[in-house]
């Protein structure tokens, strides 16, 4: 009796695709039996008493120091904006109830905006006036 070079391999190759299978459903269903609890839905609207940090740089290669402003939300999403154009940044980045923590840092070349008492009680008075927490941090 001749054997076939086939002979047996069907149910050889039926059990490979059941144990490939079974191993894809394995490693489609680790993540969720890993951590033993369901993933939580991304959030649509950030807390609001997460901190907004709020930084200044200047513009290099220009002939005249010039500066912007950055808020850098809880998620880590940069807006940046000039000087004149600040208090809408706020308007639009940082929503009430929300702390906007600024760092005004230590060097100094002159000419920096949102330095004097002046600029910064102004500037308190338009976050408290949308219920935002105005924190300003000097030479931080």
């Amino acid at each position: 009796m001749k054997l076939s070079p086939r002979r047996g391999v069907g149910p050889l190759m039926n059990n490979i695709r059941a144990g490939v299978l079974l191993l894809v459903a394995l490693i489609a269903s680790w993540p969720l039996v890993s951590r033993g609890e369901a993933a939580a839905p991304p959030a649509t609207q950030p807390a609001a008493s997460e901190k907004y940090r709020m930084t200044r740089q200047g513009v290099a290669g220009l002939a005249s120091p010039q500066w912007v402003f950055i808020i850098v939300t809880p998620e880590r999403y940069p807006w940046v904006a000039t000087d004149a154009k600040l208090h809408w940044m706020i308007e639009q980045a940082v929503p009430a109830g929300a702390t906007l923590e600024w760092r005004s840092g230590c060097k100094r070349i002159g000419g920096e905006p949102l330095e004097t008492a002046d600029e910064l009680a102004e500037l308190k008075a338009f976050c408290a006036a949308r219920s935002v927490t105005f924190v300003h941090i000097p030479g931080g």
